[in-house]
């Protein structure tokens, strides 16, 4: 009686630290990602290559809302000449759900009301988005990885 009793309590209090673990809270954070994509593309019978380097900044503001800033430039080399891509700068206001693994960011432009799943890896406490945007010049699937590291 005196084993059941005591397994019966050691099981307790392990349950009782296992459950107490911290859940992940994006209220007031902000992250960060810098992503280098580099892609071939054909346009009009012609091989370009493109390469796209991306700054991001998450920000949760509060538990519902935020702001996402992207920073875009690079290059198109095209038969031997490397051509610039004019930055931009896009600060876009979001409506965010999350349940402590996965989120969906909801863009809160009425006219584009985008929506963009998220994952939170908690090994490394990084934010994960996969998007694959259409280019809207030559119609091809762009992917990008964004991987965010919290400041």
């Amino acid at each position: 009686m005196k084993k059941l009793f005591l397994m019966t309590f050691v099981a307790c209090f392990a349950m009782m630290f296992a459950s107490c673990e911290k859940e992940v809270e994006l209220n007031g954070t902000t992250w960060k990602a810098h992503e280098t994509i580099s892609q071939q593309m054909t346009e009009m019978g012609m091989t370009m290559d493109v390469r796209v380097v991306m700054d991001c900044t998450l920000n949760f503001k509060d538990a519902t809302s935020g702001t996402l800033n992207m920073i875009i430039n690079g290059t198109a080399s095209v038969m031997g000449q490397e051509f610039p891509m004019p930055e931009q700068n896009n600060t876009e206001s979001f409506n965010y759900t999350f349940d402590g693994e996965a989120g969906v960011l909801t863009s809160t432009d009425p006219t584009n009301t985008e929506t963009i799943p998220f994952t939170y890896n908690k090994k490394d406490k990084s934010i994960d988005i996969n998007i694959t945007e259409k280019d809207e010049d030559t119609g091809m699937d762009l992917n990008f990885h964004l991987h965010f590291v919290q400041q």
